[in-house]
């Protein structure tokens, strides 16, 4: 009896561990993919000019925009991601991002880029990145938070690789084989994108669920800290600064 009762145990933890760990590679499939349709310019720059009749100083402002909104919404991320859930605040991102690339897809005029691209800041930025690393922190036990943030920074790069190999091989027949226009290939690349990312996120929204309720309940009766003393005890700690010098260096070279 007691060996059953074992038996049934061990089984459900491994199924609830499985489960963890798809629901972790959902998170990671959604790092790995929202950011490379943002930034198509790395790999299809000049496509995406003579597709919608623009300058390379037009795309450095919409891109400017851009920026300008994740500086905008990064602060007030967090307070929203303590305040829904991950699996809420990826899904609006994820589906959001991927509707916003149809429409990319779609050529519209050149006015309507600056909406587009300050739409993608919002869900990038506000609903995505602070959501998505409070969900990672959900799943991962508290022996398992380096390891899993580690194979999510290392997974999501692995992603991106994949999924621009794939877009750069959908151009490239569609140019050579199909003898297409630059246009014509370009937009099925963000079609590609934006179907996935639109997929990733219903996924997320149909199975990132039983892994908020602890931390939520938790954070329900935790009491409220005091903003001013704890921005002093974060400046108090030296490796805080240590990563701050480090991302500041990182992104000015970026």
């Amino acid at each position: 009896m007691l060996d059953t009762q074992a038996k049934v145990l061990n089984r459900e933890e491994k199924n609830a561990q499985l489960k963890r760990y798809f629901q972790f590679l959902l998170l990671l499939l959604a790092a790995g993919a929202i950011y490379p349709l943002l930034y198509l310019r790395q790999n299809f720059e000049t496509s995406i000019l003579e597709a919608f009749q623009i300058t390379s100083g037009d795309l450095g402002n919409y891109y400017s925009m851009l920026g300008v909104m994740y500086f905008v919404c990064y602060l007030p991320s967090g307070w929203l991601a303590d305040r829904l859930t991950p699996r809420m605040l990826v899904t609006i991102s994820m589906v959001g991002t991927g509707a916003l690339g149809l429409w990319f897809a779609s050529i519209p005029s050149k006015e309507y880029l600056v909406y587009i691209f300050m739409s993608w800041g919002i869900f990038a930025g506000l609903t995505f990145w602070a959501s998505m690393i409070k969900g990672v922190k959900i799943l991962a036990k508290p022996n398992e938070q380096g390891r899993f943030f580690g194979i999510l920074d290392g997974g999501r790069g692995l992603v991106e690789a994949v999924l621009a190999t794939i877009a750069i091989s959908i151009f490239a027949y569609t140019i050579e084989v199909d003898a297409s226009s630059n246009t014509l290939a370009l937009k099925k690349v963000i079609y590609m994108y934006s179907y996935f990312c639109i997929a990733v996120g219903v996924l997320i929204f149909l199975f990132l669920k039983a892994s908020d309720t602890k931390q939520d309940d938790e954070q329900k009766v935790t009491t409220k800290g005091n903003l001013i003393r704890d921005f002093k005890t974060l400046l108090s700690i030296p490796e805080v600064w240590l990563v701050a010098v480090v991302i500041l260096c990182g992104y000015q070279l970026f």
